[in-house]
């Protein structure tokens, strides 16, 4: 009976697979002579606790002329809050870090040199349930060179997005309600979609103003 009563307990709590129960991909990346590290941790967005430390991440290094050129992808276990991938080729890197739960996180035109290189900023890791995420709205930049029609179809399965421009070619998105947990996995669905895009330069969810005003 008690066996039964914690199954019972466990599949009420909703339990996910946790993704870092699985294999890693070796840090050693390629046979370049570049390596990457940076620092990575989990924020609630308000400012108001520490942060956390996150397991593992996905990484994904592109070469920015051409998405098809991949440079590394994996999964990663993170040491002291850090990952380092060695042996990448130098050169300029996108750099998309993420995680199933989580909002992705893109850096572009990295130059990596040979040797050591590292990120100045922490690469700050949100959590797709996270309270301060307005339901349904993410804010993206495109690339100088790009247009909003580059990526209708990377918004388009998502149904009736409405789109809102701003100068500098930024936009903001509104995507269907489909309920709590519906629209918040629509927002990292999506987003993981945007920032995979050569045309897009960051993507991000927005969040309430009362949020900005308590982390400003």
């Amino acid at each position: 009976m008690r066996a039964l009563l914690t199954g019972l307990i466990v599949l009420l709590a909703g339990c996910q697979p946790d993704p870092c129960a699985v294999p890693f991909s070796s840090p050693q990346v390629g046979t370049g002579s570049a390596s990457l590290d940076f620092a990575v941790v989990e924020e609630d967005g308000t400012g108001s606790t520490g942060s956390r430390r996150v397991q593992c991440v996905d990484v994904l290094v592109l070469n920015p002329a051409t998405y098809a050129d991949t440079l590394a992808f994996g999964r990663f276990q993170t040491n002291d809050n850090r990952i380092v991938l060695k042996g990448l080729r130098a050169g300029l890197a996108d750099i998309i870090v993420d995680v199933p739960g989580y909002f992705p996180a893109k850096f572009t035109d990295i130059t990596l040199n040979s040797g050591l290189n590292s990120l100045s900023d922490k690469v700050l890791m949100f959590k797709s349930t996270v309270a301060v995420a307005l339901p349904g709205h993410l804010g993206l930049t495109l690339r100088e060179s790009s247009r909003l029609p580059d990526i209708a179809d990377v918004y388009g399965p998502f149904g009736r997005v409405r789109v809102k421009a701003a100068p500098g070619g930024h936009y903001e998105l509104k995507i269907p309600f489909r309920g709590v947990k519906g629209t918040r996995r629509d927002v990292e669905a999506l987003l993981g979609r945007l920032v995979r895009s050569p045309h897009v330069e960051t993507a991000r969810p927005l969040v309430s103003l009362s949020a900005v005003i308590r982390s400003g």
